[in-house]
């Protein structure tokens, strides 16, 4: 059964305000993607050709974490109310199946004027008993109510 979105409004939200989501990439979400974006790069979608450019298996698109990012978003922080209508993602590096993510996002600044909340954004995940930094950006909402 999937989870109930967030209900906040601009006015219940507070900077510093945070939330995150923990997620474990698989190989079938992987290739769901490649189906639902047309990317079938052999990146992707070869584990050889991953394998011979020395990754240990097929690359996660990027855009499947900012799909688990619109996720949080939407469903956690600011939820329901919002739209995302800005996002910058650096990517410092790959998710492969397997890859245990924790995604994490914070609020940073209000703009009342626009009903806008700005969220910096962090991807994690375990490796070796360390977190390494995957991918950290800005997102920027527009509340809706």
């Amino acid at each position: 059964m999937p989870e109930e979105a967030n209900e906040f409004r601009f006015d219940d939200l507070h900077l510093g305000m945070q939330e995150a989501l923990d997620w474990t990439a698989t190989g079938r979400e992987i290739e769901t993607f490649a189906a639902l974006s047309g990317d079938h790069s052999p990146l992707h979608a070869n584990q050889q050709f991953a394998q011979d450019l020395g990754y240990p298996g097929r690359v996660a698109h990027g855009f499947l974490l900012g799909a688990k990012l619109s996720c949080l978003i939407g469903m956690r922080l600011p939820g329901k109310n919002s739209l995302l209508v800005e996002q910058n993602i650096a990517f410092h590096r790959p998710v492969f199946a397997g890859d245990q993510i924790n995604l994490s996002v914070k609020i940073v600044e209000q703009l009342k004027e626009f009903q806008f909340v700005v969220l910096k954004f962090r991807a994690v995940k375990l490796q070796d008993g360390r977190h390494l930094l995957i991918a950290r950006g800005e997102v920027t909402c527009k509340m809706l109510s």
